[in-house]
């Protein structure tokens, strides 16, 4: 176990990360309100509806944004559905920040606000080439531990945050290979694992007369099972945790309405 504070580096990476959170949690909010910095180009956004069976547990509001060479992702998932005796908690709330170019993260943060609120907690990740120091903090204590990291890509997992499901999902589809062994790492249980990729048939979706062509993946860890239905672009649709009775659906986008034509003046 190792105690300390972060360098001077890490600690402007969280100093970022905590000034795009405040920007990118006040968006469902008050959008007018919120505005970003020039340089950010919003490349994606959508609300992620969750059911348990056919209860709606909630919603995960979600935005993606590059600014240079860098992705800048924040949800705000709320579990307002969930009852009062759940162990999923109230909202929960992450920033990640990556590499537009290879995936590789650089900051995470998460913080959870629990049904007792004596239960919220925070983790902040600092991501170096070959290990990450996950602080967490919880009752107004906290400790840190340095966990060696994988060679090559490494993506994020954290339990309840479904664009992160995405972010894998899509950039397996966006290549070529059938599957896939991709480790991932989980901050709240201080674990990296093996997560395994299978790509499945080209499926239609349809819904309120938006149709889109998307293909089906299957994640596993060999203990939970995924599957989620991912457009060309990487944007998730879909998924399900078969056996769970867990749904998560993408928002199907407004339609724009038709400008009306002007009206014929009579002839007289």
């Amino acid at each position: 176990m190792i105690r300390r504070r972060p360098g001077a580096r890490a600690a402007a990476l969280l100093l970022a990360a905590a000034a795009v959170a405040l920007a990118l949690f006040a968006l469902p909010v008050r959008p007018a309100a919120a505005a970003m910095p020039e340089t950010w180009v919003l490349e994606d956004s959508t609300t992620f509806e969750i059911y348990q069976d056919e209860q709606m547990l909630g919603i995960e509001e979600y935005r993606l944004y590059r600014t240079n060479d860098t992705l800048i992702v924040g949800s705000a998932l709320r579990l307002t559905g969930a009852g009062e005796q759940s162990n999923l908690p109230r909202q929960k709330n992450t920033t990640f920040l990556r590499r537009a170019d290879s995936s590789f993260p650089l900051v995470f943060q998460v913080s959870e606000v629990g049904r007792d609120t004596m239960n919220s907690k925070a983790i902040n990740c600092i991501f170096s080439d070959t290990t990450v120091m996950i602080y967490h903090e919880m009752r107004g204590g906290g400790k840190g531990e340095a966990i060696a990291l994988p060679p090559g890509r490494l993506y994020i997992l954290e339990p309840g945050i479904y664009a992160q499901v995405q972010t894998i999902a899509g950039d397996f589809v966006q290549r070529s290979q059938p599957r896939r062994k991709q480790p991932v790492l989980i901050p709240s249980a201080r674990l990296v694992v093996d997560l395994f990729l299978t790509r499945g048939a080209r499926e239609r979706l349809g819904q309120g007369g938006h149709v889109v062509e998307t293909t089906k993946v299957e994640l596993t860890d060999k203990l939970t099972r995924l599957v989620a239905w991912v457009d060309d672009q990487g944007r998730m649709w879909k998924m399900e945790a078969p056996g769970q009775g867990l749904r998560v659906e993408r928002a199907v986008p407004a339609v724009a309405a038709k400008p009306k034509g002007k009206a014929k003046a009579k002839k007289g």
